[in-house]
């Protein structure tokens, strides 16, 4: 999905914690992705997401180029709401950067764990002053769920044969072989 009109921003508070970190000779460390409904536009004043609705582990990282970090995170809330906001955060909690678009990035279904792969945009930042804590790089997190809609999808259309055969059955009409399509 090619998403437009987007804002992403880092906030000033993410900003001063990368410039401090790197003239310490530190850097901070992302851990966190929030997701949220809210539907006020950001700014880099913000300090926490409008309407969070769920914070999650980034289970995934890599650099891109020496400004750019692909980030991802595995959803699992089972709540529906419309994603509006996604944000970032450090190890002790401050927000770094907020993407925001205003009619919605995304709908998150209910009990359907929901991927979330977003390109961070460092440029500014001095280099190396931003890393990521993922204990185990979970790209395979992204596997889970396309294998638990693949499932369902297989029940969907099993049930679905199943009910064409009782309608094929009651109006007389042969069956034979519909029972090995899947």
């Amino acid at each position: 999905m090619t998403i437009t009109s987007m804002t992403m921003i880092i906030t000033e508070a993410g900003r001063a914690a990368a410039v401090n970190a790197a003239d310490a000779g530190l850097s901070i460390k992302l851990t966190k992705m929030a997701a949220g409904s809210g539907a006020v536009e950001p700014t880099e004043a913000s300090t926490a997401l409008t309407t969070e609705v769920e914070r999650v582990e980034i289970t995934s990282a890599v650099q891109i180029d020496p400004a750019t970090l692909q980030l991802g995170a595995l959803l699992q809330s089972n709540l529906v709401y419309r994603i509006r906001e996604i944000g970032w955060f450090t190890e002790d909690g401050t927000l770094f950067a907020i993407a925001y678009r205003s009619s919605g990035i995304v709908e998150k279904a209910a009990d359907i764990p929901y991927p979330v792969q977003f390109n961070l945009d460092l440029t500014g930042l001095p280099e190396e002053s931003v890393t990521v804590d993922v204990t185990l790089n979970l790209d395979l997190a992204f596997l889970g769920p396309l294998a638990a809609q693949a499932t369902n999808l297989a029940g969907l259309t099993m049930r679905q044969i199943d009910q064409e055969i009782r309608v094929r059955q009651l109006e007389g009409k042969p069956t034979a072989g519909m029972e090995t399509v899947i």
